[in-house]
């Protein structure tokens, strides 16, 4: 292959034909230039010439098996290789009438060379044929094990990766992980994830729950090691002091040699010397109530009571309200729900009775006077800033004596997740209401 006397045509042109064939070039100039080449044989020609002489520096200039290329034995081919296209391209021509221009071929050639000297002296390798030499590739980052909730106003929440610590926000922050770990984590608490199965409370307090089978994960606070003992497993985890409140299933504590199954409504801890102590006093659903306050500080839950009649029902109605400014999902009534019930006082100075509630109404109150029947279901009842879930009651089945008076409250078990078994909850209770004795 020799390369076209190239004589008449513009040192400048021949440059941009070069940078061309080296994929230099922006795309709007390339595209322009690429219409002056189809136009003109000689420059089409010297186009190609380029081309396979690129092709060249590119071919020995390839990494063999992963390694970098032999920087001395890649110029010395291809000096070889170009000066026998160089000799090609200066065969005897017919003198011309003013000073021959300078062989492209030999200027190209020369630059080839300093380019792939330098290239090969950094250990960058070429791109693909016809393109500019890429930047090295980036290493990939690695896959997210855990998501974080997003919080309000936010649209998406963080990606947490292996060895990465990530530290709770405002009124605390919820981590999900794959497998069906859910780690609440209290404000200003820190964790580090070191892998999908491994997590270190690094300070604070969370609230962990995982789901039953899940023998291989493994949290860490301070010399206590916990992981399930196959049940579902609801539980606080804190840092300082270093110790673990079960609210429900199991979980093995570990410190040092010495490990206990904590079961539910137990507490484990290690004491001033550093041994592990079991107690049954956990108290873990009042230790976390801080996981639902967040959303339980946004409802309002009253007792109304309406005025008696003489012989009539005693009508009462509990109103749970969304006073906040978040969209709430909220548990609704079900015949084998807990999560409505009545305080019942037949005076001042009696313990309160406990009794299930039984509505003769349930309805969604979308405005003051706009509201909706339901029905009783499992399926939680989503409520917007304002509106408010209603059960009206007839007191006359729960009231001691109608001739006495009396004091009734309502309570609500408002849980985190209304549909998930083992969520977090906590009880609001409305202010008591006296209902007066029978006219």
């Amino acid at each position: 292959m020799s390369e076209p006397h190239a004589d008449e045509l513009p040192e400048a042109f021949r440059d941009e034909v070069a940078l061309l064939a080296m994929g230099a070039m922006l795309p709007e100039e390339a595209e322009a230039l690429q219409r002056r080449l189809a136009a003109d044989p000689r420059a089409k020609e010297l186009y190609a010439t380029y081309q396979a002489l690129w092709a060249r520096v590119r071919e020995e200039s390839e990494p063999r098996d992963g390694d970098l290329p032999d920087g001395e034995r890649v110029l010395q081919r291809l000096r070889k290789q170009i000066a026998e296209e160089s000799r090609s391209a200066l065969k005897p021509v017919p003198p011309p009438a003013a000073p021959p221009a300078r062989r492209t071929g030999i200027w190209f050639a020369a630059f080839l060379l300093l380019a792939v000297a330098a290239l090969i002296g950094v250990g960058i390798a070429f791109g693909p044929a016809g393109g500019p030499p890429p930047h090295p590739p980036r290493p990939k980052p690695e896959p997210p094990l855990a998501t974080v909730e997003p919080l309000p106003g936010e649209e998406r929440g963080e990606a947490l990766r292996a060895n990465e610590t990530f530290t709770a926000r405002e009124d605390g922050q919820r981590i999900q992980l794959d497998g069906g770990v859910d780690v609440r984590l209290r404000a200003g608490s820190s964790i580090t994830l070191r892998s999908a199965n491994e997590m270190i409370l690094e300070s604070g307090e969370a609230a962990v729950r995982w789901p039953a089978g899940r023998k291989d994960f493994t949290l860490q606070a301070g010399r206590m090691k916990v992981r399930a003992a196959g049940d579902l497993a609801r539980f606080v985890l804190r840092r300082e002091p270093e110790e673990i409140l079960l609210a429900e299933g199991r979980a093995a504590a570990a410190a040092g040699t010495a490990e206990h199954t904590v079961a539910a409504g137990q507490a484990a801890a290690l004491n001033e010397a550093g041994l592990l102590e079991l107690r049954n006093d956990a108290g873990a659903d009042a230790a976390s109530s801080w996981v639902v306050e967040r959303f339980a500080k946004s409802l309002e839950l009253a007792l109304r009571l309406e005025p008696r009649a003489p012989g009539g029902p005693v009508l009462a109605t509990i109103v749970l309200r969304n006073a906040g400014s978040l969209v709430l999902s909220v548990p609704g009534y079900h015949e084998l729900g807990v999560n409505f019930g009545l305080q019942v006082r037949a005076s001042a100075q009696d313990a309160p009775a406990f009794t299930k509630v039984l509505p003769r109404k349930l309805r969604k109150r979308l405005a003051p006077d706009l509201a909706e029947e339901l029905t009783p279901s499992r399926v939680p009842v989503t409520l917007h800033p304002g509106e408010s879930y209603e059960l009206e009651l007839d007191l006359r089945t729960v009231l001691p004596e109608p001739s006495t008076p009396a004091h009734v409250a309502a309570h609500y078990l408002y849980r985190s997740d209304p549909a998930e078994a083992g969520s977090w909850g906590i009880t609001l209770k409305s202010a008591e209401c006296e209902v007066p004795a029978a006219p």
